[in-house]
């Protein structure tokens, strides 16, 4: 009778074991799977956070006359994106918002998986300390990864057609309205001047036609903008685009209207 409960014991101890062992496994396997699956950079909607492009962008390399251009898009019942426009740093800035579906984190990933810019984080900078023409920042947050690319980086063709790719989705989902500049009959005396603009973006233009000495004024929408003569490139007019269609036009400094200059 005795051996009998020995047995049964036994039997049960090692059934239990490899019950046991079993559900360690199971544990294991998804562990190693599950977290493999989560860590994997961008793999499957909802795997992105949050991707957060800063440009910042010197006009005649200084900070002063320095743009900042930042676009983020972060997940949440939907792809919220904010988009933040400054033409310097005292200037008021221009913000815009918009909602877009998770597919659009699903191509993002795919950009940043085929351009390798995981990898591309991790890699040294050129130098740290120089300051280049144009300095631009990609930051991608996942549960449990932050991965952040600058320009300093050496990147491959391949790494910044994946950026270039990211930041055009970006701004397609956010589809910031452009504004016309009216030039009127003296477009063609501009250098530099293009037929539409951002509300807040920087517009420096260059008036190559020779006008007589103090005798010019630039009026934008019938308000003096500030000019100044550049012995390169001529006349340069510099002035914030206006949230709304607008008109330049050059007249005698002696109107009347051009007093406030």
């Amino acid at each position: 009778m005795k051996k009998w409960w020995i047995v049964l014991l036994i039997v049960l101890g090692a059934v239990l074991t490899v019950a046991g062992l079993i559900a360690a496994a199971f544990i294991a396997i998804f562990a190693l799977f599950g977290n493999g699956h989560v860590l994997e950079p961008l793999d499957g909607p909802g795997m992105v956070y949050e991707v957060v492009v800063d440009e910042i962008e010197y006009v005649r390399n200084d900070h002063v006359n320095g743009g900042i251009y930042r676009l983020k898009a972060t997940r949440g019942a939907t792809v919220q994106i904010e988009m933040e426009r400054r033409a310097n740093e005292t200037a008021e800035p221009v913000r815009l918002t918009a909602e877009a579906d998770e597919a659009l984190l699903q191509k993002i990933g795919e950009a940043v998986r085929d351009g390798g810019l995981i990898a591309a984080g991790n890699h040294p900078e050129r130098d740290p300390y120089r300051m280049p023409d144009v300095t631009a920042r990609l930051t991608i947050v996942q549960p449990y990864q932050k991965t952040v690319v600058t320009s300093l980086m050496e990147l491959s063709e391949r790494e910044q057609t994946g950026w270039n790719t990211v930041v055009a989705l970006l701004e397609q989902a956010l589809d910031e309205p452009e504004y016309r500049l009216e030039l009127g009959g003296d477009r063609y005396e501009y250098e530099n001047a293009r037929e539409t603009y951002h509300a807040g973006e920087l517009v420096e233009l260059y008036r190559t036609q020779e006008l007589p000495d103090a005798a010019y004024a630039f009026l934008l929408d019938g308000e003096p903008v500030s000019c100044r003569v550049d012995e390169q490139r001529g006349i340069a007019i510099v002035f914030l685009m206006p949230a709304h269609d607008a008109a330049l036009v050059c007249v005698p400094a002696e109107s009347p209207s051009t007093d406030a200059n």
